[in-house]
């Protein structure tokens, strides 16, 4: 203990005889911990395909009856930035993409600013968010019914970068103790005119959206409303919760009161009418012990297009392919052409089963992932299947190689689809 006491007192006399050498000793730079006014990132990326294509189905002959073909191959480079501006309360951020592509049917480019938005925030219970901006409201990880005010997410590729909407957005949030712990406002104006916003709906129109969310005992509950003349009013519910560290249930419910749509016939007519919709999602989120995460979704689609209602587009189409054989005529082509748009779309019917499966590390093989993802159309039996690998050992690159298999008979979404399988090599380069 003297030795203890003795070695403690030999030091406190150093250091009060050598202030400035202590001092010196763990000296370090604050301002090195403080955010840059400016700072930006991406990646460029390059992607092959080989699509072996589906000569029985319905959008194959919509797309190709001019050039049959059985496969097409495809390269696509891409680049995408990102950066912010700090300065006092003001975050100017914006997003851009620029992708071309080759094919043996010809080659194309688009560039698109996905987000490009200044950020204002006085206090840290309130912001102001103005310009275009990806709203991401709901607890889905594929899908999301309730994304009111926001572009849907692809399915296949649910975490990549979508392009928001030009609106003003106010947030207010409050905390506190208690079992209701976190409350907070979500307030959206988003306008549509011809030039801005012109695909959100119908033009010279002012549409207002709201969220109010709170965290009740561990539970994150979302309160949404929409209402506005370029689309229907809707109300919608969210929510979420940790059953374990590990395990997540999720769910959404979307109501849409009215609203017109339109049902295909037999004769290829379009007849209107007036109704409501509901639409839900149930969901979970589970992590084992061994790094493998499972996500299951189960979704409704009230507004999505019955089996008897597709199965007319695809005879529509069918039926048009065959007269031009015959005839050369491209009537009826060009008319299921037309409304290939409204019945072509991700996940167009009523119900669907989504299951993603990724395997962290299997066999400790250091930065490998497998996945595996499979959609299921429940009302004809069809699906896609795409397992997947993803490699990221060398610093700041990804590689994906992903095989999509659709499958499904004659008359069912998958099976009507222009292709029969996908061959995908990713590569990509962050900076």
């Amino acid at each position: 203990m003297r030795r203890w006491l003795g070695g403690w007192c030999l030091l406190l006399t150093l250091i009060a005889a050598s202030p400035a050498a202590a001092f010196d000793l763990y000296d370090f730079d604050l301002t090195a911990f403080e955010p840059r006014p400016f700072s930006w990132g991406g990646y460029g990326e390059i992607k092959g395909e080989h699509l072996r294509l589906n000569q029985e189905g319905a959008f194959y002959k919509l797309r190709h009856y001019r050039e049959p073909r059985s496969n097409l191959n495809r390269l696509t480079p891409s680049l995408q930035l990102e950066g912010s501006y700090r300065r006092g309360i003001a975050v100017l951020q914006g997003k851009a993409r620029a992708t071309a592509w080759w094919d043996e049917l010809g080659r194309g480019d688009q560039t698109d600013l996905l987000e490009g938005y200044l950020s204002l925030t006085p206090t840290p219970g309130r912001s102001l968010d103005l310009g275009k901006k990806v709203i991401r409201w709901g607890t889905g990880y594929a899908i999301n019914p309730v994304g009111f005010v926001e572009r849907p997410k692809d399915p296949d590729n649910p975490e990549e970068s979508r392009e928001g909407f030009v609106g003003v957005g106010l947030d207010l949030t409050r905390s506190r103790g208690g079992n209701l712990r976190t409350t907070s406002l979500s307030l959206v104006a988003l306008p549509v005119t011809r030039d801005l916003n012109e695909d959100f709906g119908e033009a010279d129109n002012l549409n207002l959206a709201a969220k109010l969310y709170l965290l009740y005992r561990d539970t994150d509950i979302n309160l949404l409303g929409f209402t506005g003349n370029s689309r229907s009013t809707r109300f919608g519910l969210a929510i979420a919760r940790n059953l374990r560290t590990n395990f997540t249930i999720h769910g959404e419910l979307a109501h849409i009161p009215r609203q017109p749509f339109a049902t295909l016939q037999a004769d290829g007519s379009m007849v209107a009418a007036t109704g409501s919709a509901t639409s839900y999602l149930l969901g979970l989120r589970y992590l084992t012990a061994r790094q493998l995460t499972i996500i299951a979704e189960l979704y409704h689609n009230g507004g999505g297009h019955g089996s008897e209602e597709l199965g007319r587009f695809y005879d529509l189409a069918h039926n048009g392919y065959e007269q031009y054989l015959g005839t050369g005529a491209t009537t009826t082509l060009a008319r299921a052409a037309g409304l290939a748009p409204r019945y072509g779309t991700p996940l167009v019917g009523r119900n669907y089963l989504y299951t993603r499966l990724s395997w962290r590390e299997p066999a400790d093989i250091l930065y490998f992932t497998p996945a595996v993802t499979m959609i299921v159309n429940l009302d004809d039996d069809s699906f896609s299947l795409s397992p997947e690998l993803i490699y990221t050992g060398f610093t700041n690159w990804e590689g994906r190689l992903r095989f999509t298999l659709l499958s499904g008979d004659g008359g069912s979404e998958y099976g009507e689809k222009a292709n029969r399988n996908r061959l995908e090599l990713r590569l990509r380069r962050f900076f």
